[in-house]
């Protein structure tokens, strides 16, 4: 049987979680699929869940390398798909039984170079929400899916709540050495090579909230990969695509208020001095005349502050 979707799930020290990751995909209502499983080097029996996984369904298929990050083994997962389209999962999340089936037929009968999709938070007291059919909220273009993740509108910068023609994403790769971010970029080239996007309402991915994930973990300099991003992101949108500057300019200067915030949310600041001061920096010196309509007026406060008033700003929050 030919498999239509490869599913790749970078997999380090999730024993406790990958049973029921791997789960899910038995369940699907779909059966073309394929799964590549890439250990990066785990220690605490993940790769034996993998083994027993593979003599289970044939389907899975399992690889092991030395640790590198979950950006190398995505690569690595990557280059080894077969399918015509490509699923980013991680190991320690689940998805609905018609996930599959559902975003494939949405994604061919549209004739989709992607479909985006949403997630639902869960935790191990939380009532999963089902999807009884996908509900499609817009069909884009190039310029029109970029304007909308630009402005952190519809498309969320995850890969793992995306299905993606393989063809697509061949020549593209996560960004090594970092350690926050690498989806956004990844997902940015992937935007910049598509014709025909297929936004959904619908939420077919369950990320489970745990301890020390990326959203849960203390402040680190990891966080800081999030501007080296977005101002990537800006550079590159201000050289090939400058109509969409004020949206790439938006998406820096949301990023930096945001990192500021969470520096001033749990007494940072001291830390990370320079860091902080950058990001003050970045934000005053951040044109808005042409994007205050894409700020959220919870903002706008600080973010005015900052740009009158950064001592001010400063003092308040130190």
């Amino acid at each position: 049987m030919k498999e239509a979707i490869s599913i790749v799930i970078p997999v380090f020290n999730v024993k406790e979680y990958l049973p029921d990751c791997l789960e899910s995909l038995l369940g699907q209502t779909f059966e073309m699929w394929n799964a590549i499983l890439i250990d990066d080097g785990s220690t605490d029996g993940s790769d034996e869940i993998c083994e027993r996984y593979c003599t289970v369904d044939k389907r899975f298929h399992y690889y092991r390398q030395e640790n590198a990050g979950v950006s190398v083994a995505r690569n690595v997962g990557k280059e080894k798909c077969t399918g015509k389209y490509i699923f980013f999962m991680d190991a320690d999340d689940t998805i609905l039984s018609n996930t599959l089936e559902d975003i494939y037929n949405v994604a061919e009968r549209e004739k989709a170079d992607l479909v985006s999709f949403q997630f639902q938070k869960v935790s191990n007291n939380s009532e999963i929400e089902n999807v009884d059919s996908p509900i499609i909220n817009q069909v884009c273009n190039t310029q029109e899916a970029m304007d909308l993740f630009l402005r952190e509108q519809k498309i969320g910068i995850s890969m793992c709540t995306k299905l993606v023609k393989n063809s697509i994403i061949k020549d593209i790769e996560f960004e090594i050495g970092r350690k926050a971010n690498e989806d956004k970029f990844f997902l940015f080239e992937t935007l910049l090579r598509t014709s025909k996007v297929v936004i959904l309402n619908s939420k077919y991915y369950c990320y489970w909230t745990r301890q020390n994930s990326a959203t849960t973990r203390p402040f680190d300099e990891r966080w800081f990969d999030c501007v080296y991003f977005a101002q990537k992101i800006y550079t590159i949108i201000s050289t090939e695509n400058p109509e969409l500057e004020p949206q790439a300019r938006y998406q820096l200067l949301s990023v930096s208020y945001f990192l500021l915030r969470q520096m001033d949310k749990v007494g940072v600041q001291n830390d990370f001095e320079n860091e902080y001061f950058d990001l003050i920096k970045t934000v005053k010196n951040i044109r808005i005349c042409d994007i205050w309509k894409y700020i959220a007026p919870r903002r706008i406060p600080g973010v005015a502050m900052i740009k009158i008033f950064p001592q001010l700003y400063c003092f308040i929050n130190r």
